[in-house]
């Protein structure tokens, strides 16, 4: 990948241990270029560029064939081939596989594959970024704390922007509008469909000393750390996991207008035009907007 994610990652890698030898990947040369230099330019390390499809299976083979780790980060996880990098990983036996990946599908897919990356002798850490990653971490550790069986379990983000991440993200978050949402109802595993969107609600958001804090609408998102926490806790009660936005944020995105049975993937990319266009108009700089105390955690607490 060669988006926001990947830039950081490739330089944060350079910058821990310049003895590494970083390649990027991407199908836009010119985006990969410009990718290149900057890590370089952040790093003051070389980082090289492989011209790559990541739904191509042997190319996937081929670049990956050297390699000791592979960081995939090109989302949305979805469609055709979605699991190509990993399925690379696995034939040419490489010995660290991650990703950043969410849905629900992909994850079922690649844990299926465990006897052949077991047997390739290929560790493969899934969902490795913020959320669903840290936050499962994070709600792992809490329930250990906690010393008790958990009954509910809820996930509440609240995002003030793009965060620099461009506008690729306005069309992942129309397509999450979409499909049914996998969380727990009273202790068991369920898909609820029009959820996405919905159960709004509203979260309090405390900063760390108690110096201050904010209250910010949230909807339920199909975050998947929702059912896959939950059915690691097995917890007792009801899961959920939600998005808050910065009130003047929450009209860049559309997909909860449209007709539930429009669920294509055509569709929301459709929306995500739409929502483009409109992110343009709310300033250039919009996508640099950061959360307020960036770089903190907060408590949340959602009251329905």
């Amino acid at each position: 990948g060669t988006g926001r994610i990947g830039t950081a990652v490739a330089t944060h890698l350079l910058q821990r241990d310049r003895t590494l030898k970083v390649a990027m990947a991407g199908r836009d040369a010119e985006r990969g270029l410009a990718a290149v230099e900057e890590v370089t330019r952040e790093s003051g390390q070389p980082c090289a560029w492989i011209p790559l499809d990541y739904r191509d299976l042997d190319a996937c083979r081929e670049a990956v064939a050297l390699t000791t780790a592979v960081v995939h980060v090109a989302g949305p996880f979805t469609g055709p081939n979605k699991l190509a990098p990993l399925e690379a990983a696995i034939a040419e036996k490489v010995p660290i596989y991650v990703d950043v990946s969410d849905p629900i599908e992909y994850l079922d897919e690649a844990k299926a594959m465990s006897p052949e990356a077991e047997a390739s002798g290929t560790a493969a850490l899934l969902c490795a970024g913020a959320f669903p990653g840290f936050s499962n971490v994070l709600a792992m550790e809490a329930a250990a704390a906690l010393g008790a069986p958990v009954e509910d379990l809820a996930f509440n983000y609240f995002t003030a922007g793009l965060g620099g991440s461009g506008t690729v993200n306005l069309d992942i978050t129309n397509y999450g509008f979409g499909p049914p949402v996998a969380r727990y109802v009273d202790g068991a595993p369920a898909k609820t469909e029009d959820y996405a969107g919905a159960d709004l609600g509203e979260v309090e958001y405390f900063f760390p000393g108690g110096d201050g804090g904010l209250a910010a609408a949230c909807w339920a998102w199909p975050f998947p750390e929702a059912a896959t926490v939950a059915e690691e806790l097995g917890i007792s009660g009801t899961s959920r996991a939600g998005m808050g936005t910065r009130a003047e944020w929450r009209w860049v995105s559309i997909g909860p207008g449209l007709p539930r049975p429009s669920r294509g993937r055509h569709q929301y990319s459709n929306a995500a035009n739409i929502s483009r266009n409109r992110f343009r108009l709310a300033g250039p700089n919009q996508a640099q907007v950061p959360p307020p105390r960036y770089g903190t955690s907060y408590c949340g607490r959602w009251s329905p």
